[in-house]
């Protein structure tokens, strides 16, 4: 008896490792409409999801922008050092809208964001900056938009299968994969970018101050060395006439 169900077992146990040939020959079988259907939904899904993304972002960088154009300290904005700082920050920002620098839409559109970022800093003008900024990342958008499944070929097949038969289990998967959050508020792309602003002008002063004070050590050494020319010439002069009379 006991024999009798160790063998069981052992049967029972080889059927759970092989493949479930119903749910691979149900995949075979799927009406090929499904498909259309199911990626017909994925994209629509994306559609809506990113035309709300492009809202928002217009709407955090017209705020932003207008927050830089009230600063008093354009002189301190207009200069590539600010626009690095802001552009860095603005990347960090962007890659976390899209799930990360690793997902596969943040590998996709890095390069894009990058380059925007680095040709907008050789400018050294802060309201364009920002308007080149919001160009850029509504494009990124775009570009996420009408290339959606040759950006995720690699997840395709999965997101297609979720979606099979009305299914909105690819929701999920497509977030993750890097689709921005559906209810994403520009705010938490302005707000950060305003602190790095204001952060950056805390430290100008001190660093105006500390260059002043540098420059005046400098000078005051000049001075003490043009004075001590005169005293050392002369005492050259004095050992020269010392060796002469000798």
């Amino acid at each position: 008896m006991a024999k009798d169900q160790e063998e069981k077992k052992q049967l029972d146990g080889d059927d759970e490792d092989k493949p479930n040939k119903e749910i691979f020959l149900e995949k075979e079988q799927r009406d090929p409409d499904e498909a259309v259907f199911a990626e017909q939904a994925i994209h629509h899904y994306a559609s809506d999801v990113i035309d709300m993304f492009r809202d928002q972002v217009e709407s955090a960088m017209s705020e932003l922008e207008s927050f830089l154009s009230a600063k008093t300290e354009k002189d301190d904005l207009d200069t590539g050092q600010y626009l690095e700082t802001l552009g860095s920050a603005f990347l960090d920002k962007a890659m976390d809208l899209f799930g990360g620098a690793d997902s596969p839409v943040g590998r996709a559109l890095f390069g894009e964001l990058s380059s925007a970022i680095d040709q907008g800093v050789r400018g050294e003008q802060a309201q364009t900056f920002v308007q080149n900024l919001s160009t850029a990342l509504r494009d990124a958008g775009w570009s996420l938009r009408d290339n959606l499944d040759s950006i995720l070929s690699g997840q395709w097949d999965e997101l297609r299968d979720l979606a099979y038969e009305g299914s909105t289990d690819f929701i999920a998967a497509l977030h993750a994969y890097g689709l921005p959050d559906i209810d994403f508020d520009g705010k938490s792309l302005s707000q950060p970018l305003m602190d790095v602003t204001d952060q950056y002008l805390e430290v100008i002063p001190k660093e105006k101050e500390e260059n002043v004070e540098q420059a005046q050590v400098d000078q005051f050494a000049e001075q003490e060395a043009k004075m001590e020319e005169p005293e050392m010439q002369n005492l050259i002069e004095e050992e020269e006439e010392k060796e002469v009379a000798m």
